[in-house]
């Protein structure tokens, strides 16, 4: 699998269907410096790694298959380990991770700046997003029913 990410297949936070997240108050408005290390993608490349990224997760979760290792942690919105149990496994990724939602909505971002805001991007009861490392050794699912679950790729 290759994760080529160019400079033209970016588009602006403006353009962004989910940049609500990022630029109300009513969710969580980033600094700009922060809102800077959230680049979305236009659909056609979000459709493209998710037709990709899809194949890793099987009934809501991740797939046996192509994970050799697969640990999780539940009811993430209301464990206060889920920050520190994030950040244990910063060495699995590189700084460079891509979020997925869906076909329309995947973002680039760094691992330390999603370990710090999370929940801006996994809001229980209706997100499964898909995190996963450029290095493509490991990746995050969240569950739309508040799981995290991590894998090491076979």
């Amino acid at each position: 699998m290759s994760l080529i990410i160019e400079s033209t297949d970016y588009i602006p936070m403006d353009s962004f269907p989910r940049k609500f997240r990022f630029v109300d108050e009513k969710y969580h408005k980033l600094s700009v410096a922060d809102l800077a290390r959230v680049k979305p993608l236009k659909k056609e490349k979000s459709k493209e790694i998710n037709e990709k990224l899809s194949k890793f997760i099987l009934d809501y979760q991740l797939s046996t298959e192509r994970f050799s290792e697969i640990i999780s942690i539940g009811e993430v919105h209301e464990n206060s380990d889920t920050v520190n149990w994030l950040k244990q496994k910063e060495t699995s990724f590189e700084n460079e991770i891509i979020v997925s939602w869906d076909d329309d909505n995947c973002v680039l971002t760094d691992f330390k700046f999603f370990c710090s805001n999370w929940d801006d991007f996994c809001y229980p009861g209706s997100d499964d997003v898909i995190i996963i490392s450029r290095n493509e050794k490991a990746c995050l699912f969240y569950c739309h029913e508040d799981i995290f679950e991590f894998g090491v790729f076979k």
